[in-house]
């Protein structure tokens, strides 16, 4: 696709969205005329002419920097070997938020949030061949990668699940990675016990957690709702884990965010959903 039809499509054209503007009450006033107002409807009806033209403003100008970032990343070589979701994702999307921090960055900076510096990261997670090679590189750099997706995406005010699609398709694209990491694992994947547990008299009674194994499906309480997911990935030393849920969407947790949702009863073992039907 050429640099101008890809300017021009719709797939871009859709970037644009209205900002969140919400300016000082100073700088609504300095915006209205001088004279020629009343307090009340006419005043708001001014006020709120400002705002938008604000955020018409702001809205013009991050389209016109989101198509500069858009020429940008189109001549990364790693880009055209992406698989197309991951293209889209980075060509639809990711220009919004580059734009959208820098134009709101207090400081005049070329990368306002390392939110460029993320473009390499995320096209390497997403070479087969790289991550077959080292499926621990993948695997360490995993939720600090979905954590900055997903911190770009609230810049702009965009759900995850309105990038569904490629959430789905980068899950799938780390699958063969994780996949690797556990059958090199073999059986071993119970958690390493607490250097406490020795000090203990006696053997101390086995926690359900510490059996768990790749494969095992478990509820989670997220989005004001329970969710099925299944767990594809533990670290060897039972630090790390990698859950998959029904949309597809990634949860990647540590040891201590998992005993916590246990503890507070946002994760269980057995289905909870018919119960709260009764």
């Amino acid at each position: 696709m050429s640099q101008a039809s890809l300017l021009s499509s719709d797939g871009f054209r859709r970037l644009i969205g209205r900002a969140p503007v919400v300016p000082r009450l100073e700088t609504v006033r300095s915006l209205l005329p001088s004279s020629g107002l009343s307090t009340g409807t006419d005043w708001e009806a001014a006020a709120n002419d400002a705002l938008v033209q604000d955020a018409m403003r702001f809205a013009e100008q991050r389209r016109a920097t989101a198509e500069q970032l858009v020429i940008e990343l189109v001549q990364r070589p790693d880009l055209r070997e992406a698989p197309e979701p991951v293209q889209d994702f980075l060509l639809q999307v990711w220009p919004l938020v580059l734009a959208h921090a820098r134009l709101t960055s207090p400081t005049p900076e070329h990368d306002p949030g390392a939110f460029m510096a993320l473009v390499p990261r995320l096209l390497w997670s997403v070479r087969r061949d790289s991550i077959l090679r080292r499926p621990g590189r993948l695997v360490a750099m995993i939720p600090e990668l979905l954590g900055r997706l997903r911190e770009g995406l609230a810049l702009i005010g965009r759900e995850p699940a309105a990038c569904r699609t490629f959430f789905r398709a980068l899950e799938a694209l780390h699958r063969p990675a994780l996949q690797l990491c556990a059958s090199r694992r073999q059986n071993q994947l119970f958690f390493a016990p607490d250097p406490q547990d020795s000090l203990l008299e006696g053997p101390p009674a086995p926690h359900p957690l510490l059996r768990l194994r790749a494969g095992r499906y478990l509820f989670l309480y997220s989005g004001g709702r329970w969710q099925k997911v299944r767990l594809d990935w533990v670290d060897p030393r039972g630090r790390q884990f990698m859950f998959s849920g029904e949309q597809g969407d990634a949860h990647a947790m540590t040891r201590r965010i998992l005993s916590r949702l246990l503890a507070e009863d946002l994760i269980r073992f057995d289905d909870p959903r018919p119960h709260l039907c009764a």
